[in-house]
């Protein structure tokens, strides 16, 4: 998430100037980029979290990726309105 971190101020400049968010996508995290891609139902989702763990994608405590990623995008778009529900 960190290597991301420059989105955020990317979108906040252009909140600021007028332009409106319509859509955010990507992969926030090797964490979630490693869980979507191998998630199914073949393995329950605790043991693909533990895959991503010893595959070296998530912090030491996994769920500091799977509970912070989306929390920080989220707040970057702080006072936005998509599909009608205003965030922040």
């Amino acid at each position: 998430m960190g290597a991301g971190l420059p989105v955020l101020s990317t979108l906040q400049t252009l909140l600021d100037t007028g332009d409106r968010l319509i859509k955010v996508e990507g992969i926030f995290s090797g964490t979630l980029s490693y869980i979507f891609n191998t998630f199914g139902p073949e393995a329950p989702f605790s043991q693909v979290v533990v895959g991503a763990k010893e595959a070296g994608y998530t912090e030491p405590d996994p769920r500091d990726d799977l509970n912070g990623v989306l929390l920080v995008v989220g707040r970057g778009g702080e006072g936005c309105v998509i599909d009608g529900v205003l965030f922040g």
